[in-house]
């Protein structure tokens, strides 16, 4: 976990879950845009309708999860959703590099979610799939990409606003 960045060893204190501030959830989200933005690009040119197909899958998948309030399951699918720019992509350093961030994003999509329902905030994220989808299925990747870029900003917004409201608690 050390190696991952999901914890920081303090001397004389033991080890901590890392903490991001405003700057370095910025700039991640930005690596990570950049990252799935070009692996939506590969996969889209290499194999569209496969894309298509298994996109439209775990939407479905993810849809069940919130009727059955399985947010564990449904986050599980989101990364799934990602992934499959990737899977499809045929490009190993991307998903290597991709591979490097996930724990981090699944860390930050599980333990810093905004003070909504978790049935709100899935069906968010859900909405922005459903979005990325459609417009792939349409042929029309510049509008997908929008639609990605506009996700992840949502995501890391969303985070932002839960650690300022965490803040200004204490």
């Amino acid at each position: 976990m050390k190696a991952e960045g999901l914890v920081v060893s303090e001397v004389h204190k033991g080890f901590r879950v890392f903490k991001m501030d405003e700057k370095d959830q910025s700039e991640f989200c930005e690596f990570r845009l950049t990252l799935e933005s070009q692996a939506l690009r590969s996969s889209y040119k290499n194999n569209r309708l496969e894309l298509v197909r298994k996109l439209k899958n775990i939407i479905k998948e993810m849809k069940g999860c919130i009727k059955e309030n399985n947010f564990e399951k449904h986050n599980l699918s989101d990364t799934k959703f990602h992934k499959s720019f990737f899977n499809l992509a045929s490009n190993r350093y991307l998903a290597k590099h991709y591979d490097n961030i996930i724990s981090v994003i699944e860390t930050l999509r599980t333990n810093s979610c905004p003070p909504l329902s978790e049935a709100k905030i899935n069906y968010s994220a859900l909405k922005g799939h459903i979005s990325i989808h459609e417009a792939i299925e349409a042929k029309n990747l510049t509008l997908a990409l929008h639609e990605l870029e506009s996700h992840i900003n949502s995501w890391y917004g969303d985070r932002i606003i839960k650690s300022q409201i965490t803040s200004n608690r204490n």
